[in-house]
């Protein structure tokens, strides 16, 4: 399926319109359904696995709901609870002990058990993470920006243009993150935007609709479980301009200090995950993403990495291209049977 790139209605709409607002809607669904949350808390506790992230820039934010999930999840997996776990002492007394038990019978005096239950340890408190939101609107809104300060998430929107921000500004962060943004733009623009960011972060993670006919068919159904008709509109241009195989990767700077990783993510999604290789020392590509082996950038071409011909079979035999088919096939189920797995948990 050839990429291609058409004008999606959402785009072209107010902030207030009611379309816009219901369609906007209709994506917090469709994220949760695709389990994107899940998906960037995997990519970010893989991608720093030893160290707390300070800084976050996500680009093309929205109204920031996405991102609020993930920082719940990150806070609870890590035994953070954001209310207080305080409790009084608790006091129990119990019966007189029997006579001549218990120093001071002797006296007259009678001797009830007291126990007492220690209150809890509090839950270590959450260290401060700074979130920067980029968008053409500011959608934040202030109950949403008070939920992420109950987490010590400080958030921070800027209405700006994404490549206007990156090429003028000074800010360091430790990791950029897109969610359903990078199909909208073009290649040309995609390696300006990678060409930026590269100086302004030490990983880009993004998830992006996967390019093939089972996202494609199930866009088309969106309507059957609610969906408006600006999102039924967009759904399939999404998928149409989304990505496949290491497209992204292929559009990335040519360096040697990044390791990239590239793969399906669950049953529509597209993973495209790059850390500089200086996070990483000491670690083995064992702990990359899903124990896969890393994509690193090489001298080749973008386009040639972006259109070559697939690799011929490896040689051992006869019958190897469909070992890698069937074991290719099996990485994936497992992958959306985990995901289908984690959105009946939560």
């Amino acid at each position: 399926m050839i990429r291609t790139l058409h004008p999606e209605l959402l785009d072209t709409l107010p902030a207030d319109h009611p379309g816009a607002i219901a369609s906007r809607r209709d994506l917090r669904r469709l994220n949760t359904l695709m389990n994107h949350a899940g998906i960037i808390t995997r990519s970010l506790k893989k991608t720093f696995p030893n160290q707390s992230l300070s800084s976050i820039v996500e680009i093309g934010a929205g109204e920031g709901e996405l991102l609020l999930r993930v920082a719940r999840r990150m806070n609870s997996q890590r035994g953070i609870n954001p209310q207080s776990s305080h409790h009084p002492e608790i006091a129990t007394q119990f019966h007189p002990l029997p006579e001549g038990e218990g120093r001071g019978e002797g006296e007259g005096h009678s001797i009830s058990a007291i126990a007492f239950k220690p209150s809890p340890r509090s839950a270590p408190a959450p260290s401060l993470v700074d979130v920067l939101f980029i968008d053409l609107q500011n959608l934040l809104r202030n109950e949403t920006k008070a939920d992420f300060t109950a987490l010590n998430w400080r958030v921070n929107s800027i209405k700006a243009d994404i490549f206007d921000w990156l090429s003028d500004s000074s800010t360091k962060t430790d990791v950029v993150l897109a969610n359903l943004v990078l199909h909208h733009f073009t290649d040309a623009q995609l390696i300006l935007l990678f060409a930026e960011a590269a100086e302004k972060t030490d990983a880009f993670i993004a998830v992006e609709p996967r390019r093939s006919h089972w996202p494609l068919f199930c866009s088309h159904l969106l309507a059957l479980i609610g969906c408006n008709a600006i999102t039924c509109h967009d759904a399939p241009i999404s998928v149409r301009a989304g990505f496949t195989g290491r497209e992204l990767s292929a559009l990335w700077p040519r360096s040697g200090a990044w390791e990239l990783t590239e793969r399906p993510a669950g049953l529509f999604s597209h993973l495209f995950v790059a850390r500089r290789k200086s996070y990483r020392q000491g670690e083995s590509p064992k702990t990359n993403l899903r124990n896969e082996a890393p994509i690193h950038a090489s001298t080749e071409s973008n386009c040639q990495r972006a259109y070559s011909s697939p690799s011929p079979p490896r040689s051992g035999g006869e019958g190897r291209g469909e070992v890698v088919l069937v074991e290719q096939g099996a990485k994936l189920l497992f992958s959306c049977l985990e995901n289908l797995l984690g959105n009946f948990q939560k």
